[in-house]
């Protein structure tokens, strides 16, 4: 199994960083040999790319704890509830690829989840965010916090944080064990 996490280039800035042709192939390869593959934000990015997508900034940046919203029945959905809330940190988007299943939305992003058959997947958020991964986040890039209608402060996604972080390892997990079975 293939797991592609996020990053904070973008998949169309190949010319600033030179090892971006050759992941691209090995995400295609590792695709077309029908291995799984599950890419989260950049990642998901990656093999919306890798299936034909387009793949470019979004008009707003989405970052905090933000309500998804499952768009179609599926497996790898059906454990989740209608409207969950997760942590976000992306300010590109896609379109979305041919064949694929779209899973989630957002309101301020429309792709935020899909399914290419039954061996690939992409993520627009992030499951597997925990305490210290998002200390991390927020201290590191800091100066992506200004606060928009779709971006959370510093002290919000904190304060969020305490809500919703238990329920991230649950929503992975589940997540994961469906899509290991498709």
């Amino acid at each position: 199994m293939l797991i592609i996490m996020g990053g904070s280039m973008g998949v169309y800035e190949e010319d600033q960083f030179d090892w971006m042709p050759a992941q691209k192939k090995f995400i295609t390869d590792a695709i077309e040999a029908k291995k799984k593959v599950l890419g989260i934000c950049l990642g998901a990015q990656f093999i919306a790319e890798a299936l034909g997508a387009k793949v470019y900034p979004h008009i707003i940046k989405e970052i905090g704890w933000w309500e998804v919203e499952k768009v179609t029945p599926h497996p790898l959905s059906n454990h989740l509830p209608q409207t969950f809330t997760t942590f976000h940190w992306h300010g590109d988007t896609f379109t979305l690829p041919v064949n694929v299943i779209q899973l989630f939305k957002t309101k301020g992003c429309h792709q935020q989840g899909f399914v290419f058959q039954k061996h690939v997947a992409g993520l627009q958020f992030h499951f597997e965010v925990n305490e210290d991964l998002l200390n991390g986040m927020t201290k590191h890039e800091k100066s992506s916090l200004i606060k928009t209608d779709s971006v959370q402060t510093d002290t919000e996604i904190k304060t969020l944080m305490q809500q919703y972080i238990t329920l991230q390892p649950k929503y992975l997990y589940h997540f994961l064990e469906a899509f290991l079975q498709l």
